[in-house]
Order: C-alpha cells, then sequence, then structure tokens
C-alpha cells in the first residue's frame, strides 16, 4: 500500500441513504405485516437470519482513490456494485502516479527494478503522447501498477456481499490492496449503519 509520495489508499463515502437503519427497518415491516417499534432489533434479526434482501432498499456511494488499475480490475468483478473509473482513454495520464507493493518495496533491487520500469513506461508514454500518439493508444505502455480513480455505488446488500460473501474482500485470502479498500468501506458503513455493518461472528 506504498506509492510514489502520495497518499496511500483512500476511499470517501459521497451519499448514502438517509437514516438508512430507520428506512430499511420501516421497508421490512411489510414482510411481517408489523407496525416496527424496535428497528434495531429487528436489523440484527435479518441479519442473524440472512434475510439480507431487505438491506437493498439502501444505498452507499464511494469515491476510491490512491489505488491501481490492478486492484480496480478486482473491484469491476462485483456484478451488483455500479462503477466509474478514470478514463485513460480521454484522459492524458501526466506524471501518473504508481502503487509499490510493500513486497517490492521492501527489497532494495526490486524496488530499484520497478521504480525504473515504472518511470520509464512514463517516458516512453509521454514520447508517444508528442509525436501525436492519441491517449487511447499510448495508455498501451502503462503498466497496472499506475494509480486510477473509481465512484463505486451499490445497496447494502451488494455491499454486504463485497465485504463478506463467498468471495468477500475482507477475508485474508483477498488481495493486500482490494482488501484494504473493503477494510475503509466497512469501518465507513459499521460507523453509518452499526446494526447492519457492526462485528460478525468471526472478526
Amino acid at each position: 500500500r506504498l506509492n510514489n509520495g502520495e497518499d496511500i489508499v483512500k476511499v470517501k463515502l459521497i451519499q448514502i441513504t438517509p437514516n438508512a437503519e430507520l428506512f430499511i427497518a420501516e421497508q421490512a415491516g411489510i414482510c411481517y405485516d408489523s407496525k416496527i417499534t424496535r428497528p434495531n432489533q429487528l436489523l440484527k434479526r435479518l441479519k442473524a437470519e440472512g434475510h439480507l434482501a431487505t438491506f437493498r432498499f439502501a444505498t452507499a456511494t464511494f469515491k476510491v482513490s490512491g489505488i491501481s488499475r490492478a486492484c480496480s480490475m478486482q473491484l469491476l468483478r462485483h456484478a451488483f456494485i455500479d462503477v466509474l473509473q478514470r478514463s485513460q482513454r480521454y484522459v492524458k495520464e501526466d506524471g501518473a502516479g504508481f502503487v509499490i507493493p510493500e513486497a517490492i518495496a521492501s527489497n532494495p533491487e526490486a524496488l530499484e527494478l520497478y521504480t525504473t520500469g515504472m518511470e520509464q513506461d512514463q517516458i516512453i508514454y509521454d514520447k508517444l503522447w508528442k509525436l501525436g500518439i492519441r491517449a487511447e493508444d499510448a495508455r498501451y505502455k502503462l503498466a497496472n501498477g499506475v494509480h486510477t480513480q473509481m465512484v463505486l455505488t451499490g445497496n447494502f446488500q451488494a455491499w454486504w456481499d463485497f465485504l463478506h460473501g463467498n468471495a468477500g474482500r475482507l477475508q485474508k485470502a483477498a488481495q493486500w490492496e482490494v482488501r484494504e479498500v473493503a477494510q475503509n468501506v466497512q469501518n465507513i458503513l459499521r460507523l453509518e449503519c452499526p446494526n447492519i455493518f457492526g462485528l460478525t461472528n468471526g472478526e
């Protein structure tokens, strides 16, 4: 989660359903044909019983920056999270930052090879640009480690699956960079909606 002089991954909440937990609990009431008097208890019950479809009635949108294009490819695999990404086709990667994995950063020889290669890629990219090569073609020279920005939006069931599902990104088996994104998302959602995204078994 290191990089070339810029901040590490940033995850910022830019939109969330107002009073999301209460709203979900009220809508879930139709399933039981009852007026909800203890919404917090109902939400915990819904989570414990796996009635996660009720979580679809609230959404959250995040801006994610300081991540690599490699990480973005993993985020794109989550079918129920909608994504907008900074375009390398229309935007010139002028002095593009890049992520340096800790395994490389901790090995001086590997770090020198990696950094030199990334800097050389940028030099060639800039030369291609000056030769009149369009960004959509010059980008082929850029590596997966180059920084990107994304906006991700999804309902709460989609975010729950992203965090805790079969391929949940909080799992130890998840790649380190996407796991850091997931940890940031989880921390934010825990503050916003503790009855839904609070501690779960095994955490």
